[in-house]
């Protein structure tokens, strides 16, 4: 994101083996981040925003990043639940 970055979490959900998180960056106090000072700049019309969503698992004690996507589109997150046999709930939230 280049520069200081604060996450306004949306969702955080876990079955205590996994765990989900949705967040939206934004710069120290609120201040909403341009696309186009990032890394992503040119790159709007691939993304629906900067949403970051991220797996991490608890491994030995430890929670350990899996994987995470900026800027999802088409619920991205879904294949985590076929790739990494994260349980639906996780994902998706209570069906």
């Amino acid at each position: 994101m280049r520069g200081p970055v604060e996450f306004n979490i949306q969702a955080i959900r876990t079955d205590g083996d996994w765990a989900f998180v949705m967040a939206d960056p934004q710069r120290p106090g609120g201040k909403p981040i341009d696309p186009e000072t990032t890394a992503f700049a040119g790159q709007e019309d691939e993304m629906d925003g900067l949403t970051v969503l991220g797996l991490v698992r608890f491994v030995r004690g430890h929670w350990v990043h899996i994987d995470d996507i900026i800027g999802p589109m088409d619920a991205a997150q879904t294949a985590w639940i076929k790739n990494y046999q994260v349980p639906e709930t996780v994902i998706n939230g209570q069906q």
